[in-house]
């Protein structure tokens, strides 16, 4: 029988309980009583039959968030799918990119439980990325990842650049520490001149950078 998830409405992790076929977000045995079919669930939200959003499409707003040169806007999300992608795409915001970016890069992360971040899959350098405003961009990974179903990720999006810095399609968040707290949702860490290939727990600060993306 094809592996399934469910959804419980009750709690916030995913954890198996007891077959392949049935999984509920938290070690409580009551939680199994709000268990729903993941199908349900990804058919209510809309979300992406292929691949994996950092939050549901429908909650992107005319909202967008600038990236800031030399900064690596970071969104966490736990994965709901264990699948092999292949990309990532993005969404520019009302801002592209100016001629020519020195580094455009974006990663995926793979989160430990101590919430230190080691970089399992990444984009080549590309300075064509955002340089049309509104414009969804696709691009592969260097390599291909497969990542695990109720393991934490995120995504990493970097510019280095003289020029004009460009927005990120998202959504508009007021404030930046309600998005740190446990499990943290976005963050950002400066100073950098390339994709770091880890950080510890400790070295992203808050941000109200709410971007979307999606490993495909």
């Amino acid at each position: 029988m094809p592996d399934r998830k469910a959804l419980c409405l009750a709690s916030g992790e995913l954890a198996e309980i007891g077959t392949a076929d049935r999984q509920v977000l938290s070690g409580d045995p009551l939680d199994a009583l709000h268990a729903v079919p993941r199908q349900y669930v990804d058919s209510r939200l809309n979300l992406l039959a292929v691949g994996e959003e950092l939050f549901p499409r429908g909650l992107l707003s005319v909202g967008y968030s600038a990236l800031g040169n030399q900064t690596l806007r970071l969104g966490f999300f736990t994965a709901r799918k264990t699948e092999t992608t292949t990309q990532v795409r993005l969404i520019s915001g009302s801002t592209a990119a100016g001629p020519t970016p020195t580094l455009a890069r974006v990663g995926l992360y793979l989160i430990a439980d101590s919430g230190d971040g080691t970089l399992v899959a990444s984009t080549v350098n590309d300075t064509s990325l955002f340089a049309t405003a509104a414009t969804i961009y696709t691009r592969s990974w260097a390599a291909p990842y497969a990542k695990v179903a109720g393991q934490r990720y995120a995504l990493g999006v970097l510019f280095v650049t003289t020029a004009a810095v460009p927005t990120i399609g998202g959504t508009a968040v007021l404030n930046a520490a309600e998005l740190a707290v446990a499990p943290r949702i976005t963050g950002s860490i400066g100073s950098q001149t390339d994709l770091p290939s880890s950080f510890a727990a400790a070295t992203p600060v808050a941000s109200i950078s709410h971007f979307y993306g999606a490993a495909v």
